[in-house]
């Protein structure tokens, strides 16, 4: 398996039982290996009483990755794994891709037969929303073993990688101002559209139900330095900039939690379903979302009748207890955790090598 595949570990095993018997809605963070020592985010600070799946980002597995997957899953007593593939490049690729998701779910469904009792170990994506990267994916192949597409519906725009000052989650394109949802694709040596609607609106035509498919939001927001030309666009958006802007742990990434940034002023449009804000001082825009905005996504997430929603990382979003909490905003607006759907968790792993998993001992 290629260096750019990452596993994320989900699990729903020590959450309890979260939801009503009629719910629905699915609602999980990601808890990064790098969270507990390089942010003190611990993971008793994760809101378990909104959400339904802690996905682990991310596990190490060797080239044999349908015999590492299971024994992963069944050494640490969790429900399945999450592969995120940045990106498939070619028809060798999409291949190798799925070959894996047939191998995963044939092994895991043997265990599962042989051990416990015919639990249902999940499969997930972590899938591109770009359309030079989705439109390279064998999707309604893959849908016969993935049981969830955990859509990436960020990173559009940033200041390390963009032309202009642009949105990096909108959900619809913008035809007033094209260049601030307009991304650069090398491939092609274009500009492409970049926007959730379009990825959405294709992966629902390949895959047996749109219930399949989750919506990621970001917990952080991506930040533009230096933005010199002021000629034109609303709130110095669609405009050239020189570089990525502050960050909470790396240049041009800012925690959540930490925006707005005082001295800033906060625009939205509601015609693209995003937010920014801008500061004229340090002459930096960042894009992120507001809760007005997770709002706005979680009503187009219904509409569109997805699964529910999910979260790059847990690490950056206030406590759900704060009304600003982008997990608590869309969770309340899904219907609160009755809306949310019940998992049954398994606690049964007799093969694994770890004392406590194998005596389901707490």
């Amino acid at each position: 398996m290629p260096a750019h595949v990452h596993h994320h570990a989900h699990t729903a095993r020590d959450l309890g039982v979260q939801a009503s018997v009629g719910s629905q809605y699915q609602a999980g963070v990601y808890f990064t290996n790098w969270a507990i020592y390089a942010r003190n985010y611990t993971i008793s600070n994760i809101p378990v009483e909104k959400i339904t799946r802690v996905n682990y980002a991310f596990a190490n597995l060797n080239e044999t990755t349908g015999e590492s997957s299971l024994k992963l899953v069944t050494d640490l007593g969790i429900d399945g794994l999450d592969t995120d593939w940045e990106y498939v490049q070619n028809e060798s690729d999409g291949a190798s891709l799925l070959d894996t998701m047939q191998i995963c779910r044939q092994m895991f469904d043997d265990f599962s037969r042989n051990n416990t009792n015919g639990y249902h170990y999940e499969l997930h994506i972590s899938a591109p929303a770009g359309p030079q990267n989705y439109n390279k994916l064998n999707v309604a192949e893959l849908d016969r073993y993935v049981d969830s597409w955990n859509l990436m519906a960020f990173d559009y725009q940033g200041g390390g990688f963009s032309n202009f000052t642009g949105h990096m989650s909108n959900v619809y394109a913008s035809t007033s101002d094209p260049r601030t949802t307009n991304g650069w694709v090398n491939e092609t040596k274009s500009f492409m559209p970049f926007n959730t609607k379009e990825a959405i609106d294709y992966y629902k035509s390949h895959v047996a139900s749109p219930s399949k498919i989750q919506l990621g939001m970001p917990l952080y927001g991506r930040s533009f330095a230096n933005v010199v030309d002021l000629s034109r666009g609303q709130g110095a958006l669609g405009q050239r900039f020189n570089g990525s802007g502050e960050g909470s742990w790396e240049a041009g990434v800012l925690d959540y939690k930490v925006l707005p940034q005082n001295g800033t002023k906060v625009y939205t449009d509601r015609s693209v379903l995003a937010s920014w804000s801008w500061d004229a001082t340090k002459k930096q825009v960042v894009s992120f979302d507001t809760p007005e905005v997770a709002r706005w996504k979680t009503d187009f997430l219904k509409t569109e009748c997805l699964g529910g929603a999910w979260f790059w990382d847990a690490s950056g979003d206030l406590p759900v207890s704060d009304p600003k909490s982008l997990v608590g905003t869309v969770v309340n607006a899904l219907g609160g955790a009755e809306s949310l759907r019940k998992n049954q968790n398994n606690l049964h792993y007799p093969t694994s090598k770890y004392y406590n998993i194998k005596n389901a001992v707490n």
